[in-house]
């Protein structure tokens, strides 16, 4: 089954708003929300950004359609602002959260003697067993093993067994750290 670009799309939105029908201009408005939420999540860029273009020009067209001084266009603008703003506002929501997040990280991993250089190894290389971290930051096996279990309530590196190697690779935590600094712009951090 073919998914749809926009809800409703056979909507006339000038046509709707002229028979005063507002409660199907709510649903549209309503389930279009819905639907372009559904589409961020669980599609890829492309079926995103067209349902976005989709959706643009046919507000664009809607917005020509009002009257420029008229009670629906102000409604309009203002309604186009709320949706900025609470957009923009979720947003730094969660970028603070991320950043608090990142912070708390960056204390834990430097409050733990050789923890970054780990990070960042793991970060170069991937999956790497014990034996080949400790070769490459010149580690005793045992000092190994006692920054792993300092660092185990960080959540930044996760440990598998493979027969008899132990296995490390960063966390989803632990791949963001080193990237949440440089996500915005310096003047929004």
């Amino acid at each position: 089954m073919r998914k749809e670009i926009w809800m409703h799309a056979q909507t006339n939105l000038p046509e709707t708003l002229e028979k005063h029908e507002y409660v199907t201009l709510t649903q549209y408005a309503s389930d279009n929300k819905e639907h372009i939420m559904d589409v961020w999540y669980n599609s890829d860029s492309s079926s995103f950004a067209q349902t976005v273009r989709y959706g643009n020009s046919q507000l664009k067209h809607f917005e020509h359609y009002l009257e420029k001084n008229s009670k629906g266009n102000a409604v309009f603008q203002l309604g186009t602002l709320m949706g900025v703003i609470k957009t923009l506002n979720e947003f730094f929501q969660v970028k603070e959260e991320e950043n608090l997040n990142a912070k708390i990280y960056q204390k834990q991993i430097s409050s733990t003697k050789h923890l970054k250089d780990i990070v960042l190894l793991l970060e170069a290389h991937g999956i790497m067993t014990h034996s080949e971290i400790c070769q490459n930051l010149g580690l005793k096996e045992s000092t190994l093993s006692e920054i792993m279990k300092k660092s185990a309530s960080t959540n930044l590196i996760l440990s598998t067994k493979a027969g008899k190697y132990k296995l490390y690779r960063l966390s989803d935590n632990g791949r963001h750290v080193n990237y949440s600094a440089t996500e915005l712009p310096e003047h929004l951090n």
